[in-house]
């Protein structure tokens, strides 16, 4: 699985589902093909019966992201507009005063999950991901 590979994917925009623990690989397979979803796998094998798949071949997670940026446009507007957790797009959320955010991030933009409700803004956790993709030659 690729979970944490997933996350980084969200982070550069691209729709990405993970698929669920336990899942026959002809289910996973059916699956990609009927919602015309590329595969991300670390399995050789699978990797060669699916019909659009990328194979991954490191193990080490910023290798990894290189790996994809090979394989898949990704386009800087794109970063940080889905949701690390649900894959929605974010959209905007209108700043109240109800308690549910720190006082630091009035004025800032703020972002939030349709499904899950999570709030996003722009802090050093975005300047750190953005490095590490810096440092991945995914950005800028």
């Amino acid at each position: 699985m690729l979970l944490r590979l997933g996350k980084w994917m969200r982070i550069m925009g691209i729709d990405t589902e993970n698929a669920k623990p336990g899942l026959e690989d002809s289910m996973i397979s059916a699956y990609c093909n009927e919602h015309e979803r590329i595969l991300v796998t670390r399995d050789v094998e699978f990797s060669t019966v699916q019909k659009n798949s990328i194979l991954i071949k490191s193990t080490d997670i910023l290798e990894q992201i290189r790996e994809i940026k090979i394989q898949i446009p990704v386009k800087r507007e794109d970063f940080l507009t889905r949701c690390v957790i649900c894959n929605l797009k974010l959209v905007p959320y209108q700043y109240s005063h109800n308690g549910l955010l720190p006082d630091d991030v009035i004025g800032k933009r703020l972002q939030t999950c349709p499904k899950c409700e999570r709030i996003f803004w722009e802090g050093s956790h975005t300047e750190n991901m953005l490095k590490i993709l810096m440092e991945c030659g995914v950005y800028p």
